[in-house]
């Protein structure tokens, strides 16, 4: 695990230099990922709040936690686990949950 939290580590480094990288993950998961996922081939037509509001999910590889947050911030999920094997990718999630509660 020591290895993985090294990569984590630098992954993590990069995104605190740009939001981009965190726009570009939040696109591809939705666009490329759920929507395909769901059969949902225009988002425009649709309110993924009401879709995925009866959704329970498990971000498995969450991370800091972003995308865990956004889906249930922006897309509506009620019941979000999020799991990492990095003890210090579920520090950084547990202290942002903390200083921002959802």
């Amino acid at each position: 695990m020591a290895q993985y939290d090294q990569i984590a580590a630098k992954y993590l480094a990069y995104k605190l230099h740009s939001s981009f990288c965190e726009d570009v993950e939040y696109h591809t998961f939705v666009h490329h990922l759920l929507l395909p996922a769901l059969g949902i081939k225009d988002a425009t037509t649709i309110d993924l709040k009401k879709v995925l509001a009866s959704y329970r999910v498990l971000d498995l590889a969450c991370g800091g936690g972003y995308l865990t947050r956004k889906l249930r911030e922006e897309l509506g999920c009620e019941d979000v686990v999020g799991v990492d094997i990095s003890a210090n990718m579920i520090a950084i999630a547990r202290t942002n949950e903390e200083a921002h509660p959802l």
